[in-house]
């Protein structure tokens, strides 16, 4: 498709959304004095286009983004039995039977904290904050989902 009103670098939907309402304001036949229903009708074309393409994200209870290949890392764990998936702000935490899968487990990009027993998968924020949160604390900040692997069954949210 050809772009000609948004900008190729838009890499988020949060950036998305911004330049169309931009453009709307710019562009919308009712805020404007010429006819622009074409071009108007170009904008929604294009940015229903870059919506599909652009890399989904979702904002958690702090508004970090979390990207939606954790999504396809969770649908490999739930193929496996006995594993209960956390998901806290922007990590996976893993526990559960997972000694037997533990090599798919790491190249997943997984790391074991030893004082919990789980594993975990997360960004890193770039500020170190001194203490640390217990489990409790991480979940009351940042709120909890969890799933339930039950083998080749769908996965059940609690």
């Amino acid at each position: 498709m050809n772009i000609k009103f948004f900008n190729q670098s838009v890499s988020t939907i949060k950036e998305l959304k911004q330049a169309y309402r931009k453009l709307a304001k710019q562009f919308h036949p009712d805020l404007n004095e010429h006819d622009t229903t074409e071009q108007m009708k170009q904008i929604n074309k294009e940015y229903e286009y870059l919506f599909a393409t652009v890399e989904t994200t979702k904002d958690n209870k702090e508004g970090h983004t979390v990207n939606d290949n954790y999504r396809s890392i969770i649908n490999q764990l739930l193929k496996h039995e006995g594993i209960t998936i956390n998901l806290i702000g922007t990590w996976i935490w893993l526990e559960g039977n997972t000694y037997p899968i533990k090599d798919e487990i790491k190249k997943l990009g997984f790391r074991f904290q030893r004082s919990s027993k789980k594993w975990y998968l997360g960004e890193f924020d770039t500020k170190k904050k001194k203490g640390k949160l217990s489990w409790n604390q991480k979940i009351e900040k940042y709120g909890q989902e969890q799933l339930h692997s039950k083998g080749n069954k769908p996965f059940q949210l609690t």
